[in-house]
């Protein structure tokens, strides 16, 4: 139900807004819908913002159908966002013997 709530329909008024913003960027599938990668539409006028990907779908049957499930289409491809180099730093401090080295095993 959360996955549902993250996927957003978008009109082709707010749709050059998402396109040229530095944060939300087009899927791997591109201009082709995640439903039918085989049989490529490109079209713009169906296209759904999910997780800071603009996914375009064919028709409006496919934009229903993606806005039920988006994860059953998209899990798998891109869990992670490849373009953001993201590199965790942790530091762990306490006195001596408090069992710094234990918890950095």
């Amino acid at each position: 139900m959360l996955e549902r709530e993250q996927a957003i329909p978008l009109t082709m008024k707010e749709l050059p807004f998402y396109e040229q913003s530095y944060t939300f960027k087009i899927s791997k599938f591109g201009m082709n819908s995640p439903l039918s990668p085989s049989n490529p539409v490109k079209t713009r006028s169906h296209a759904v913002l999910y997780r800071e990907r603009i996914y375009y779908l064919s028709d409006a049957d496919e934009q229903k159908e993606f806005l039920t499930q988006p994860s059953k289409y998209t899990k798998g491809v891109e869990s992670i966002p490849l373009d953001i180099n993201y590199k965790p730093a942790v530091c762990v401090l306490g006195h001596p013997k408090c069992g710094k080295t234990t918890l950095c095993e």
